[in-house]
C-alpha cells in the first residue's frame, strides 16, 4: 500500500494508513501492476468513487476509440476498392460509347458502299 502526496510517495501498511490520510496522503495500493486509487487524503477535492468511476469510464471509452479507429481503416480500405471499382465501371460507357460512335460510322460507309454497288449494276444494264 502506498501514501502519495505531491512528489512524495511512502510504502505503508495498514496501521499507518489512517494517519497519512489525516496528512491529506492519496492512498493507493497495486492490482494487477497497476495503481489504484484506494481512498482520498484529507484535503482531497475529488472523491475517490468518483474518480474510480470516471478514470473506469476513461478507459472504456478510449477501448471503444481504438475500436471504432480499426473499424474506419476497414471501412476507409473498403472505400477506396469501391472507388477503383467506380472508376472501372465508367470505362465501360466511354469505350461503349466509343465503339457505337465506329459502329455508326461503319454502317455508314457500308451504306455508301451499298448505294455505289447498286449504280454500278445499274450502269451495267
Amino acid at each position: 500500500m502506498y501514501a502519495v502526496k505531491g512528489n512524495r510517495q511512502y510504502t505503508i501498511d495498514e496501521k499507518e494508513k489512517e494517519a497519512y490520510v489525516k496528512a491529506g496522503y492519496d492512498i493507493y495500493d497495486k492490482e494487477n501492476n497497476k495503481l489504484v486509487k484506494l481512498e482520498d487524503g484529507a484535503n482531497s477535492k475529488v472523491d475517490v468513487a468518483i474518480y474510480n468511476n470516471v478514470k473506469k469510464e476513461l478507459e472504456e471509452s478510449n477501448t471503444k476509440v481504438n475500436e471504432l479507429e480499426v473499424a474506419l481503416l476497414g471501412a476507409n480500405a473498403e472505400v477506396e476498392k469501391l472507388k477503383e471499382e467506380l472508376v472501372k465501371a465508367n470505362e465501360v460507357p466511354k469505350n461503349a460509347v466509343a465503339l457505337k460512335a465506329e459502329l455508326e460510322k461503319v454502317q455508314e460507309e457500308l451504306t455508301k458502299a451499298n448505294e455505289k454497288i447498286a449504280e454500278l449494276e445499274k450502269t451495267k444494264e
